[in-house]
């Protein structure tokens, strides 16, 4: 459940209208917060609500937090695209984890870029400041690398320029 539809994850590639949250319903079970303590994680499940005791909006009458919560695009845009990008990248069919960590081993110290030198392959829980890291550096560890089958990496190369192009712009 989404924090302002009910949807599932697997229906949000379906091009469908959702209702929004319901906020009476989810006030009312979070009144059963001081009430009994095995009908209020039951009725939270129920309702597809997180189980918090007195959420801090309860208090403000003329707030509907379902209407207050907006994505932020950007962090969605900067993690998300990087993560398949670096997997893409990174991937055996293309250049492969060994040949993109050992470039990034090879970037020298510097006062105005991370270095990264177990790779990038590895990363798991990536920040956003580390994505922005890995854009600055990443069409350098790139540009001259042959794909792995020995083709000409000109498509690709400009594929990530837009991409990375794209994440600049956004």
């Amino acid at each position: 459940m989404w924090p302002k539809m009910s949807s599932s994850a697997c229906q949000l590639s379906e091009h469908i209208h959702f209702p929004t949250q319901d906020y009476n319903k989810a006030v009312d079970v979070y009144l059963l917060a001081d009430g009994d303590v095995h009908m209020f994680p039951t009725a939270c499940l129920k309702q597809d609500l997180k189980l918090v005791f007195h959420p801090f909006w309860e208090s403000l009458p003329l707030v509907n937090i379902f209407l207050s919560i907006t994505p932020n695009v950007l962090h969605q845009l900067l993690q998300g695209v990087m993560k398949h990008l670096i997997y893409w990248i990174t991937s055996s069919s293309v250049f492969g984890p060994v040949a993109i960590d050992a470039r990034c081993r090879m970037i020298p110290p510097n006062h105005h870029i991370m270095l990264f030198s177990k790779g990038i392959s590895t990363l798991s829980r990536v920040t956003g400041k580390e994505h922005k890291s890995i854009c600055q550096i990443l069409l350098g560890l790139i540009i001259d690398l042959p794909l792995l089958h020995g083709c000409l990496p000109t498509c690709l190369l400009r594929a990530v320029c837009a991409l990375l192009d794209f994440l600049y712009l956004a």
